[in-house]
């Protein structure tokens, strides 16, 4: 019997609910699906189960400001948006873990993970333990064993199909170098000030007028935009 079948029968049976199969089709990188309405007991119910095969559920980078370098509860807002948005789609949140502080890359994971996303943690150091309030929400920690602040952030960028950078200062702006310099796509988000907000539609140096190849920092100014540029350049064959 085909998945889907099994899915559908469970469903019409009540054998599982709908956070459930949100559960059970997270966990597999290619399955078809669609929006359709079960009525159960006089009561509407949407399920995710067919229609299209879903490509490869990419890996999707978050960047951006330290608690310690301050951010409004704006930019947060966004950082929580670009979080369910990568959830919503299947793909899976990679992001700087850190030991001590908040971030904004902790905001998006936290918020993908409450949308039943699938996230990664990349820290430094000789122990994988991070920032206590965020154990809850990273459901893979890898410790790189690095120092911060260069060999961690290598690890964490090169580990990613797309990053998508919000505010930031010196560390975000040696994530987006990275990512220039090993041609990843490159998404900042407009309004949240720091390197990202400087960095909006434009390449870190001249060398993209020899290689095209080389990514601009593509400026956009929500996650859905942010994401439906970033599944175009990668899904593009």
């Amino acid at each position: 019997m085909l998945l889907e079948d099994i899915i559908t029968q469970e469903l019409q049976e009540g054998a599982i609910c709908g956070d459930e199969l949100k559960f059970y089709l997270g966990h597999f990188s290619t399955i078809t699906y669609s929006l359709f309405q079960l009525q159960n007991q006089g009561r509407g119910f949407f399920y995710i189960l067919k229609s299209t095969t879903m490509k490869k559920r990419l890996q999707i980078g978050v960047m951006g400001s330290a608690a310690d370098l301050g951010y409004a509860n704006m930019i947060e807002q966004k950082a929580l948006e670009i979080g369910k948005e990568i959830a919503s789609r299947w793909h899976i949140l990679i992001f700087g873990a850190e030991k001590d502080v908040d971030s904004l890359s902790s905001a998006a994971a936290r918020w993908a993970k409450q949308a039943w996303g699938l996230t990664v943690g990349v820290t430094y150091g000789r122990y994988p333990d991070i920032y206590p309030p965020m154990k809850q929400y990273t459901d893979v920690i890898i410790n790189t064993g690095m120092d911060r602040w260069g060999g961690r952030e290598f690890v964490l960028v090169t580990s990613t199909d797309a990053i998508v950078a919000l505010g930031g200062g010196s560390g975000t702006l040696n994530e987006i170098t990275i990512a220039y310099q090993k041609k990843i796509p490159i998404v900042v988000m407009r309004g949240t000030w720091g390197r990202a907000d400087k960095l909006a539609d434009t390449y870190l140096d001249e060398r993209y007028k020899q290689d095209p190849s080389r990514p601009i920092c593509k400026g956009v100014a929500s996650a859905s935009e942010a994401l439906d540029w970033i599944e175009r350049q990668l899904f593009k064959n």
